[in-house]
């Protein structure tokens, strides 16, 4: 097929990866926080860590996932 819809298709698997992880991490941020009963110093430090966690997902998990199971062969074949 044409390799314009084959990008769309990974471009929108990877935001939706992307937004997937966040949640995922942003929910358990959330958890910590509201379990350990941290303080406002000590919660934005737990934020900050969550958002390298993401990231680091991201770009080391999703990305490389989404290339790998969305290649062009495999999404020509589909």
């Amino acid at each position: 097929m044409s390799p314009r819809r084959n990008t769309f298709i990974r471009y929108v698997a990877s935001i939706s990866g992307d937004i997937a992880v966040g949640a995922a991490v942003a929910a358990a941020c959330v958890w910590v926080i509201e379990v350990a009963a941290l303080s406002v110093f000590l919660g934005f430090l737990v934020w900050l860590l969550g958002t390298l966690i993401a990231l680091a997902l991201s770009q080391y998990v999703v990305h490389p996932l989404i290339n790998a199971v969305l290649s062009e062969r495999k999404l020509d074949r589909a």
